[in-house]
């Protein structure tokens, strides 16, 4: 373990309201809760820079997309990325009739339109950039609300039978829409269902087909539609939406009457729905970075929210620290790379938390919590992982992660922890998302590599 130390010898307080110092570095700082109350301590400060950081790329069968827990859903196309390469995100869902045995009301009937129309909760990348999308028909016949899919699993469709299509921006979707007097449709991504689609379901309401009876009757007809993106053009924005409110509206009026609605809504109990997502890094420079195993680490390190790229860690030696030292801080510090080998990191921003779980074998293919973390229900927050700016020129930022392992460092050096390593992740709350960073990883000689910053007290 090779360990740089600045040594600090400290007075002790011995008045009230003694003058507290200003023009402090950070390695010089130590607060009340880490300065030992004796006459006279001897305080040491030591950095750990030969950690071993590996870029990590497996297929995560643990993420899964639909069901009734998860309506979020992630579409769109990334295709100019050259750090991280190409993503893109297809929807797949199912709806119910407005009522059983439903027909459009009166006769002579007329659908001045019919859209799909789906809530907007956010995006990633460029806000301006346009994104084209086509709805088509599903052909899956075991599609089903109760079945969740993992995220790779690309559902059938019917790329022959195209029902719509739609080029916007993430600023478009961020606009309400008013419903022939009934309602306003909040923030949603709006797409027009073109005339076949509509013609289809006035002759099944004309004809008294039997698939307008039931809401089974109709999905086993109406199989569901899938909301692909085009990844032919550039693309640059991924958006966030929730199926939670999604509905086909369809606008029409028959000969008594006009501005009637009738709403095809998705219900998370009875309609399937599906979140593909996928990754492609070739020609980018996270390709040269994954999964090459070096033994002494990789210098940069590539982290993305799932499903991505994460990061195992492991500080050689840590367990022969000086066992008689009381650990007063022990920070893992992370360090954004520099902009100049990230142009895109102003629009694909940094990930707003980091997470770190420690691995419980030597396998490496077990993971807990570190201790200083505490109860998973209610996390200490000074655990940290949180995104710290701590440059911003022309509004390009860099940023900075830290964790606090002081707690496990201390047991560690008493024989009551393990050393076998930890894995860094992107975390987000969602089971998809897109945030990415690249960070500082092994190199002693780099000041962006990460490391172990240690203030204790030789006892």
């Amino acid at each position: 373990m090779k360990i740089k130390f600045s040594y600090l010898s400290c007075l002790a307080i011995i008045a009230f309201g003694l003058v507290s110092f200003s023009g402090c570095t950070e390695s010089t700082i130590l607060g009340s809760d880490l300065i030992p109350g004796t006459d006279k301590v001897n305080v040491r400060d030591t950095t750990i820079t030969n950690l071993i950081v590996n870029n990590v790329l497996r297929t995560d069968s643990t993420v899964f997309t639909g069901g009734p827990s998860n309506v979020n859903i992630v579409i769109g196309s990334i295709t100019d990325d050259n750090v991280f390469g190409k993503s893109h995100g297809i929807a797949y869902a199912q709806f119910d009739l407005p009522s059983d045995t439903f027909r459009f009301k009166g006769s002579g009937v007329t659908i001045d339109s019919a859209i799909l129309y789906i809530p907007y909760s956010g995006f990633y990348g460029d806000s301006m950039a346009n994104l084209s999308f086509k709805v088509v028909q599903m052909n899956e016949p075991t599609f089903k609300a109760d079945s969740s899919y993992r995220y790779f699993h690309q559902l059938g469709i019917n790329n022959s039978v195209v029902w719509g299509n739609t080029t916007v921006n993430a600023l478009q979707c961020r606009d309400s829409a008013f419903i022939y007097g009934t309602s306003t449709m909040g923030p949603s991504l709006k797409i027009p269902l073109n005339n076949t689609f509509k013609q289809l379901f006035l002759s099944q309401s004309n004809n008294g087909a039997a698939e307008f009876d039931t809401d089974s009757t109709f999905r086993l007809w109406m199989n569901g539609l899938a909301l692909v993106p085009d990844t032919a053009v550039n693309g640059r924005t991924l958006l966030y939406l929730s199926m939670s409110g999604a509905k086909i509206s369809f606008q029409y009026k028959n000969s008594e009457e006009d501005s009637l609605v009738a709403h095809f809504g998705f219900s998370i109990y009875d309609c399937g729905h599906q979140n593909f997502f996928a990754r492609n890094y070739s020609g980018s420079q996270a390709a040269n970075y994954i999964n090459t195993g070096k033994a002494s680490g990789d210098s940069l390190i590539f982290l993305q929210e799932a499903p991505g790229i994460y990061a195992n860690l492991q500080i050689p030696g840590l367990e022969n620290f000086p066992a008689n030292a009381a650990i007063n801080q022990a920070e893992l510090v992370i360090n954004q790379a520099s902009i100049n080998m990230d142009p895109n990191a102003n629009i694909y921003t940094a990930p707003d938390n980091l997470m770190l779980y420690k691995y419980a074998n030597q396998a490496m293919d077990s993971l807990g919590y570190v201790v200083d973390y505490g109860n998973p229900s209610s996390p200490n927050t000074s655990f940290g992982g949180q995104k710290t700016v701590i440059s911003n020129v022309g509004g390009v930022e860099i940023v900075q992660y830290k964790f606090n392992i002081a707690r496990y460092m201390q047991l560690l050096l008493k024989g009551s922890e393990t050393n076998y390593g930890f894995r860094l992740i992107a975390s987000s709350p969602y089971e998809v998302d897109s945030r990415r960073v690249v960070v500082g990883g092994s190199g002693e000689q780099n000041n962006t590599s990460m490391h172990v910053r240690i203030i204790y007290t030789k006892q």
